[in-house]
């Protein structure tokens, strides 16, 4: 069982606690009817957020429609630290026009409305019974599991048993579901329902594959949903197999009349039938068809199958049918039969490009497959392919954008909605058209897809960028293709450790990065450790390499390009580097799916092994911070924000936070990385970086530079390394992981340094004409304190302000308006929020590796999910935000002038008298120390310019002081004692905040005892 279930213990006590708010809030959903069909007493769910500060535990909710009350059933789904609803998962039913959207109200008032037959759950010792009033079923805790031990519909069975099975191609076996080893109640209430039960299979001593099922059942309905995962995910030692089949079998208590097919046009067969996709061969007498082979002829497109039963008839959709082959669905003596996994056909006569028949289920990695199940739908074939249409697209409950979009709710805060996208291209005098701005993601994908390359294609966590795009426009095909790659990533990508926490290194990207030592011994089966079985030196680069894996035999011969479809995930499959698992904690959020959420426990579990164990990272040591740690950073964060009592993330937080905070040697301007030798050198030379221009100038100005080391010599025969690589894409995703790090424990080193980090990036990094090349820009080149990229030196502010003629890519000044948003938004510093414009306005004026700028009086670039390689999405929201949403108060505290300290061992007694604040009030004081004197940032780049940064501490670089109190009145004397004043630490400074996050200048530079 996952640790973070004890989360939802008394989920079903949420709804019955008293204590409203003290006003009645309320906050607009809406359900969307997605397939065209009708819908009567249509199941809607979904996670709405909630502000902080406004409810306490257990606070009640209601639904209302048109006014009136309507039954609901809402349970708390994330919290936050003080057990307050940070997300609660809502569930009603209602009717639903084709294609209409339904608005409803959230409450926080006392429920009254009931269901008119609540569904009923009893959990016993031996079984789990669950009563819709329309139907019952039972989940035996003792017997085999099939689904079911039995399903009645008014009294009258339905179904009586049923099996899980698996075939297995290297070890010859067939192997059935054995009792389950636990039943979980996920979720219970009156409206709805979910029961996930997982176990094993009998006989399977050495692949140790499981079962994870989730069943959801509605008050009132004869249907459920069931999410089926067969499970490889072995502690012991290192796994993969390759499936011939994996079934779910159901008796059916009588004898079928006849079976509808669901194809285009609905066909009915005799009492056994069956209809597939990626099928070996062709079935006797089959009519080939666009997307498979059905028993008779027909288009096999809504992939459902349902089987007449005396008077009654039971139905299944198979949501994965068509967009996951190979798949097969049947009646046969007696059962239906949902196969997830068959043999597919190979050569030319073929759907889609396999190679091999057999389907491979890699280490650490689940296969996964979704029905409906109806034990008493409608006879009718129409109705029956509106039910398969219904299910394919489920009713989600969702907030408006403006929910979603402000406070605590989502890992990136205060994002911008598309309409404060407008609404800021209205405040730049940008032209646009309304009816331009994007509706849909410009890539798009089947309900489930696979067989992509983790490494080069999904660079960024594709799973958030739909999901706040869905958030900030609330468009559905944002929904669909979110849900694709969520289903992809938890399945696929992410290696699943199901309950375990991973060991074995961070990657199998070919041989893997240093400290890449397999922990666990190798497949007893199969002879492998730490490789893939995929496409790996071949002479067509795609077949199986047995020299490289260092086994001599496989039980099986593999066909010359094995398993070409996954070839690329097998072989970067949750690769070291390209480590998301943000977006799927905040599809959970929005959909409450448990499986998803273990994914992403399991990825950021992954991601700190990598980081601890494999790449051997501890404070204090002096490493750089490429993309596998800002982003392993941001997954661990992330992980503590959505679970924030679990004792292991809180953990793996602060000691992530600490290796970047407290490393040996920090880069005093606040970039990611210190300067020093250059690993790599210039390579490629001077010349390639900064052109002739460039080379000349430096020549100029008497500045030498061996691009060997990358050490730059001024005419004076100073010093220094330059900075290479600081305008990359894996940098600012440490800003987004410090600032969330600081939301959850209030840390000021992380503060000060996101601030910085922005500072660094406003005040050097940005260049004139709006944009940074990818990989050719030097920061102090030609001398100390000017960073420019290769556009930099023919821009001329008069004749070619945008530094048109060389190729510059505005790909990456799109990523860095969120470091000096964020930075605006914890100090109120102008200069940052018009920075964040700037990046934002040349990134987005500018096209990939482009010579000239697009028009400027004119939106070009909208933000949206363009590609799996485009990464920027996330970037640039903080900045609509920002600048969309004033400021109450612009103002800071004045600056405190009359600072004095006594201290005394490691506390320091201070005073001054309260500044004032003209436009809001102080909130809040930070004092700091050194033992050199204490200047702000403006100041430290004069002094670091001329070489002596040695003889002044930049502000955020100061030790910070714990005890300062609360403001007192302008004018007051102020008089506290702080500690923790590290020995040596002699000078002294505070500035104060306000209620709008102002920061005030620094004070006067006090001095120990004087």
């Amino acid at each position: 069982m996952y640790r973070f279930s004890v989360i939802f213990l008394a989920v079903a006590m949420f709804a019955a606690v008293a204590g409203a708010a003290g006003n009645e809030a309320a906050f607009t959903l809406s359900v969307e009817e997605a397939s065209g069909v009708f819908r009567k007493a249509e199941p809607c769910s979904g996670g709405v957020p909630l502000p902080a500060g406004m409810f306490r535990k257990g606070q009640p909710f209601a639904v209302f429609k048109d006014g009136r009350e309507i039954p609901a059933q809402v349970l708390p789904l994330i919290t936050r630290k003080d057990g307050s609803p940070r997300w609660v998962l809502v569930d009603f039913q209602d009717d639903l026009a084709a294609g209409k959207t339904v608005k409803y109200v959230l409450k926080a008032v006392e429920p009254k409305a009931r269901p008119a037959t609540p569904l009923k759950l009893v959990d016993g010792p031996d079984a789990l019974t669950v009563d819709t009033g329309k139907m019952k079923f039972v989940i035996s805790k003792t017997q085999p599991f099939g689904l079911f031990g039995s399903v009645t519909v008014a009294g009258k069975p339905v179904v009586s048993g049923g099996r899980l099975s698996y075939s297995e191609v290297f070890t010859k076996r067939t192997c059935l579901s054995d009792k389950p080893e636990s039943v979980v109640v996920e979720y219970n209430g009156p409206m709805r329902a979910t029961v996930c039960v997982r176990g094993r299979f009998i006989g399977d001593d050495d692949t140790k594959l499981r079962y994870a099922v989730r069943i959801t059942a509605w008050a009132g309905k004869s249907s459920v949903h069931v999410k089926y995962a067969i499970c490889n995910s072995n502690e012991d030692h290192y796994c993969f197999r390759s499936l011939k089949d994996s079934s779910i079998s159901l008796k059916l208590a009588g004898k079928p009349s006849g079976t509808l097919l669901g194809a285009g046009k609905p066909i009915e067969a005799g009492a056994d039938a069956w209809m597939a996709v990626g099928l070996k061969s062709r079935a006797a007498g089959a009519a080939k068809t666009s997307t498979g082979w059905a028993s008779k002829a027909g288009e096999v497109a809504e992939g459902w199958i349902a089987a007449k039963l005396g008077g009654g008839t039971v139905f299944a959709s198979d949501l994965y049918f068509a967009a996951d082959p190979a798949r097969k669905l049947a009646v046969k003596d007696g059962s239906l039969i949902l196969h997830g996994v068959i043999e597919r056909w190979g050569g030319k006569d073929r759907a889609r490009p396999y190679d091999d028949k057999f389907r491979v289920l890699y280490d650490c990695s689940h296969l996964s497959s979704q029905y409906v199940l109806d034990f008493a739908a409608p006879a009718a074939p129409a109705e029956l392919s509106a039910m398969a249409k219904a299910a394919a697209e489920r009713a989600w409950i969702t907030a408006t954008p403006e929910a979603y979009m402000h406070g605590d709710a989502t890992f990136s805060r205060n994002f911008g909605t598309q309409t404060d996208e407008m609404a800021c291209y209205d405040k730049w005098n940008l032209k646009y058209k309304k009816s331009d701005a994007p509706k849909t993601p410009q890539r798009r994908y089947p309900r489930f897809f696979r067989g992509i390359d983790n490494h080069f294609d999904p660079e960024e966590d594709v799973v958030d960028h739909l999901a706040v795009m869905y958030m900030r426009t609330g468009r559905r095909s944002y929904w669909k293709n979110g849900r694709s790659w969520a289903n992809y990533w938890t399945d696929l990508c992410a290696w699943r450790t199901d309950g375990w926490r991973w060991k074995d290194g961070g990657v199998w990207k070919r041989s893997g990065p240093k400290g890449n030592v397999p922990q666990r011994p190798k497949d007893p089966v199969t002879g492998i450790r730490n490789i893939m079985p995929t496409g790996d030196g071949g002479p067509d680069g795609r077949t199986f390499n047995m020299k490289r894996s260092g086994v001599k035999k496989l039980p099986i011969a593999l066909s010359p390009g094995f398993v070409t479809d996954n070839y690329m995930l097998g072989q970067y499959k949750g690769c070291w580097c390209h480590n998301w698992s943000a977006g799927l904690f905040h599809w959970f959020a929005m959909t409450g799916d448990r499986d998803v959420m273990e994914a992403a426990i399991d990825r950021a579990e992954q991601g700190y092994d990598q980081e601890i164990r494999a790449f051997g990272r501890k404070p204090g040591q002096k490493k750089a911070f490429g993309r596998s740690f800002t982003r392993t950073s941001m997954n661990i964060q992330v992980a503590r924000m959505f679970l924030p009592e679990d004792e292991f993330f809180i953990k793996a937080s602060d000691e992530i936070a600490a290796i970047f905070l407290e490393t040996k040697i920090s880069e005093p301007r606040g970039f990611v990385n210190a300067g020093g030798k250059l690993r790599n050198g210039l390579r490629g030379g001077i010349k390639s970086f900064v052109g002739e221009q460039g080379a000349a100038a430096m020549k100029a100005i008497g500045t030498t530079i061996n691009e060997r080391t990358g050490e730059a010599t001024d005419a004076k025969g100073r010093k220094w390394f330059v900075l290479s690589g600081e305008q990359q894409w894996q940098k600012p995703p440490q800003s987004r992981a410090m600032e969330c790090y600081y939301r959850i424990t209030g840390n000021e080193d992380a503060h000060d340094w996101v601030i910085a980090y922005g500072q660094a990036v406003a005040r050097v990094l940005y260049q004139r004409h709006g944009n940074l090349d990818y990989s050719k820009l030097l920061v102090d080149f030609p001398k100390r304190g000017v960073a420019k990229d290769i556009g930099s030196w023919t821009t001329d502010p008069k004749t070619n302000p945008w530094a048109e003629g060389p190729r510059i890519n505005s790909f990456l000044a799109r990523f860095y308006p969120d470091v000096c948003a964020r930075a605006y938004s914890l100090c109120g510093e102008p200069f940052l929020k018009k920075r964040a414009y700037d990046m934002l306005f040349g990134g987005t004026h500018r096209g990939y590796n482009a010579k000239k700028m697009y028009p400027l009086d004119k939106v070009i670039m909208w933000v949206n999910y363009n590609s799996d390689h485009d990464g920027q999405l996330d970037y640039m929201l903080r900045t609509f935000y920002i600048w969309a949403h004033e400021r109450k108060d612009a103002t800071p505290p004045d600056a405190v002038t009359d600072l004095a300290v006594a201290v005394t061992g490691e506390k320091a007694v201070v005073t001054f008298t309260a500044p004032a604040d003209a436009g809001g009030k102080a909130v809040r004081y930070q004092v700091k120390c050194s033992d050199k004197p204490i200047v702000d940032y403006v100041k430290f780049l004069e002094i670091f310019n001329n070489f002596q940064e040695g003889e002044f501490t930049n502000w955020w670089m100061a030790a910070n002081l714990s005890g300062e109190p609360t403001p007192q009145a302008p004018g007051t004397r102020e008089h506290f004692t702080v500690s923790g004043v590290p020995a040596g630490a002699k000078y002294f400074m505070v500035r104060s905040f306000d209620d709008s996050s102002n920061r005030g200048a620094v004070s006067n530079l006090a001095e120990a005892g004087k």
